[in-house]
């Protein structure tokens, strides 16, 4: 092994400790900076219950056909 391979080694392994390290910064900036129960990304937006009620038949509304 020559000394070019050994500090091209020293190198990847510099590059790989920087990424990790960054990695690692990164996840504690967003676990101390995202707000409780608000999430990063949403995977589906969330569904609420707005569709409007049925409407229910009483005897106000049907017609009287009684006469």
């Amino acid at each position: 092994m020559g000394k070019n391979e050994s500090e091209q080694k020293n190198r990847a392994l510099k590059l790989l400790l920087l990424g990790v390290w960054a990695l690692y910064a990164l996840i504690a900036f967003l676990v101390n900076h995202v707000p409780n129960g608000e999430q990063l990304v949403s995977a589906a937006p969330e569904q609420t219950d707005t569709a409007p009620a049925a409407t229910q038949v009483t005897d106000a509304t049907v017609p009287d056909t009684e006469t």
